[in-house]
């Protein structure tokens, strides 16, 4: 699929070194993928994927592209924190769901941790975030957590 290879893209090029986990909200999804670094977001931003079928239910720990109109998933993630059905079936701007492209089987525990003080706040923020990085971040909103470095271990 797609969206999974666009995933390994992502990681093997260490787009998602330092990345910080901008939306937290426990009852809800946790979100992260936007780069620290201004021409990262831009190179990846022109490069959209289109939208797949949804083939899974949005079940607790499943882990999709977000997006905004269709054709528009490029490096945005989110993680179910619950079960979340709606994602399967909501119409947003003409596309039906979210379609899934993995499951967290190892480290919820360690997701469910994550720093919610801000819940989705900061998402309202993305184009900030986008232009300035981690230092509009820091600056604004400095109890993030963030992903260190992400890898394919095979």
């Amino acid at each position: 699929p797609l969206g999974v290879d666009r995933l390994y893209q992502l990681v093997i090029s260490g787009f998602y070194n330092n990345n910080k986990i901008y939306r937290v909200e426990p009852n809800y999804v946790t979100q992260f993928g936007i780069s620290d670094k201004l021409e990262l977001n831009f190179f990846w931003g022109q490069k959209k994927i289109t939208d797949e079928p949804v083939l899974y239910q949005h079940k607790k720990g499943i882990v999709a592209f977000a997006r905004d109109i269709a054709n528009s998933r490029s490096t945005q993630l989110f993680i179910n924190m619950v079960d979340n059905p709606t994602l399967d079936t909501t119409v947003r701007l003409g596309v039906k769901g979210f379609s899934p492209i993995g499951k967290i089987i190892k480290g919820m525990d360690v997701v469910a941790k994550f720093n919610a003080q801000y819940g989705r706040r900061v998402a309202t923020m993305q184009d900030s975030i986008f232009l300035y990085g981690n230092a509009y971040l820091l600056e604004n909103f400095p109890g993030l957590d963030y992903i260190i470095s992400a890898k394919i271990i095979r």
